[in-house]
């Protein structure tokens, strides 16, 4: 009888679990493998009051599975009891976005409410930088905060957390100026008079260094030789060198393809452009992209170094083989290397 009644007991006591747990909205519900088990850390900390540590999981969560509206709104709430107003409203806003994007009905999901409302509640508490220009302002004024270059158009309203930062200001043939400045309190904003820029008189270009000349060995005779027919390296040649032009240019297109996913993250989707003056600071989008442009650069780095390896491999066997083809004596070949290009010289 005592053990009828404890199964009774605990079958109760799961099915009282089942049913809370169906309440509860589980933002950990789609998370898998070290990108849960790092949300679950940072939950951790964040519950016990380490705001500061349960960030850093946080983060690392989301790189390995971007698109989660929990992760960002209890990042946002992070940066919120830190006092970094401009980073929790990036995080609240994203939370939204991508909560709105996975919702059936976002008018009534408390998944959209929560971050949208908190996104409004710490808007007016953000700081924010005014850059005023000189007057007239140089040709190709450009200003930057730290390593984040800011747009024209945002001049007038940089959002920042409270913090040092220095502003840099560069135009083409000036000095270049810095300042550095303090902000702090909650709403405020500073604003940074840059200075005239004077004139670089050292600007001027310098000419390249002398290419550094390296012999290869002719593999010519230097008697004269009957044309035997067409030669096998000038074959092989042609072979190996349209083979390099190809890889090359694939490397090419894919370092492109990596440098127009960069410049997109870059410009549309981190630092200033996700609310967040650190420019490795990305939403989830900017941080696909700027792993897509990695992966692109690497591969493209190794078919450009590999395709214009053979294809400088099949120049060199098709100059050394028409050498002998026309009869001349003491063919000889020789590559010479300087910053940016390599120069093929010879006598055939």
């Amino acid at each position: 009888m005592r053990r009828k009644s404890r199964k009774v007991l605990s079958a109760a006591l799961a099915l009282a679990l089942a049913v809370a747990c169906v309440g509860l909205p589980t933002f950990a519900q789609d998370l898998k493998g070290e990108a849960l088990k790092q949300f679950q850390d940072g939950k951790g900390l964040k519950d016990a009051g380490d705001c500061k540590e349960a960030i850093a999981h946080f983060e690392k969560s989301l790189q390995l599975q971007p698109d989660q509206a929990g992760t960002q709104y209890y990042l946002g709430q992070c940066y919120e009891s830190l006092g970094l107003m401009s980073s929790a409203y990036t995080h609240y806003t994203e939370a939204e976005l991508v909560a709105r994007k996975l919702s059936a009905d976002p008018s009534t999901d408390k998944k959209v409410k929560a971050p949208h409302d908190a996104a409004a509640r710490v808007d007016p508490k953000i700081d924010h930088l005014k850059i005023v220009a000189p007057t007239p302002a140089p040709a190709g004024l450009a200003i930057a905060i730290g390593e984040s270059n800011v747009p024209s158009g945002a001049w007038n309203a940089i959002p920042v957390d409270p913090g040092t930062y220095t502003v840099h200001a560069t135009a083409p043939g000036k000095k270049p100026w810095s300042k550095e400045i303090v902000v702090s309190g909650e709403g405020k904003t500073e604003t940074v008079t840059v200075d005239p820029l004077v004139d670089d008189a050292a600007s001027a270009t310098t000419a390249p260094p002398p290419a550094i000349v390296a012999p290869v060995a002719s593999t010519a005779s230097p008697s004269k030789v009957r044309d035997p027919g067409p030669s096998p390296r000038r074959t092989i040649g042609l072979v190996v060198g349209i083979a390099g032009v190809a890889i090359t240019g694939v490397g090419v297109v894919f370092g492109l393809s990596a440098k127009s996913k960069m410049s997109d993250s870059k410009d549309n989707h981190c630092g200033l452009a996700a609310g967040q003056i650190d420019p490795n600071r990305c939403d989830s989008t900017g941080l696909d992209l700027r792993d897509s442009a990695r992966r692109q650069a690497d591969l493209s780095t190794v078919m450009v170094i590999v395709g214009g390896a053979a294809a400088a491999t099949g120049i060199v066997l098709i100059l050394v083989s028409g050498g002998t083809e026309r009869g001349h004596t003491g063919a000889t070949a020789s590559l010479g290397i300087r910053p940016g290009s390599i120069v093929l010289e010879g006598a055939f």
